[in-house]
């Protein structure tokens, strides 16, 4: 593994989430065997905001919504919040909404208030007990293939977790966080939130959440700044790409990256 990535917890009931693969982890293109039948090459997943409420029309286990940045406000419960600062956020994409508050005072307390606010709701969704369309994600791929999230819930986590012990899953990023996501900074070890290092016995800490600002700081984090490499590694040579819940419209994430989505991939 790479000095520079962040590995997993070792221990067996927290989330195998790996750090990356030096190049030289991987055999170089093509990868394909076609006397074996075999493909190597990485099947990628992009998941974007709109994925888990696709995946989950109905809410959670509780029926919990899963929310657009349309109906972000109202799902959240955050509108007391900005009715008490006078801020007018009826028929405001949230998007929108965050990136303008954050632009005048971006460290207030308010801004802090509304990001508790958030981290809260989403740390309070639960996986149905019923076959989800993450579960049939994880169990259709490879442990060669790659899914990138840009989703805060910790749904696709759950999903992962609830299904590790059937086969060996693809690997995860959230290039956004999650809420279920924890480090250890000193030992550079990623796991479930409620685990503890498998190296130094402390609790993880939360991972930071990137929220809807024009210039997000993707460098100013080393666990998301990691992610982003990990999924910069496998596009260098997927051989498909798939992107669920996007619009027809590229977001503006991965339009403003630097990724390179090779020649050969199929989308």
């Amino acid at each position: 593994m790479s000095g520079n990535g962040w590995t997993c917890s070792t221990d067996p009931a927290a989330l195998r989430l790996r750090g990356i693969f030096t190049a030289s982890a991987m055999s170089t293109l093509p990868r394909i065997h076609p006397g074996k039948y075999v493909n190597e090459s990485p099947h990628v997943v992009i998941l974007g905001a709109g994925a888990s409420r696709a995946a989950f029309p109905r809410g959670d286990r509780n029926g919990r919504k899963l929310p657009l940045m349309q109906d972000f406000v109202e799902i959240v419960g955050l509108h007391d919040v900005l009715d008490r600062a006078g801020v007018c956020h009826r028929g405001v994409n949230f998007e929108e909404l965050y990136e303008r508050l954050a632009a005048k005072k971006p460290d207030s307390l308010f801004l802090e208030e509304i990001r508790q606010r958030i981290r809260n709701y989403f740390s309070l969704l639960e996986l149905p007990g019923q076959v989800t369309i993450y579960d049939k994600l994880l169990l259709g791929l490879r442990a060669k293939d790659f899914i990138a999230s840009f989703n805060w819930d910790p749904l696709l986590l759950l999903a992962y977790r609830r299904n590790s012990r059937l086969k060996e899953l693809p690997r995860i990023a959230f290039l956004h966080g999650c809420v279920s996501t924890g480090i250890c900074e000193a030992c550079r070890v990623k796991g479930i939130l409620t685990e503890r290092c498998a190296i130094c016995g402390i609790p993880f800490k939360p991972v930071d959440l990137l929220y809807p600002i024009r210039e997000k700081g993707y460098r100013d984090s080393p666990f998301i700044a990691n992610e982003w490499r990990e999924l910069e590694f496998y596009l260098e040579s997927a051989y498909l790409l798939t992107v669920f819940g996007y619009s027809a419209t590229p977001p503006r994430n991965l339009r403003r990256s630097r990724l390179s989505i090779p020649r050969d991939a199929a989308i």
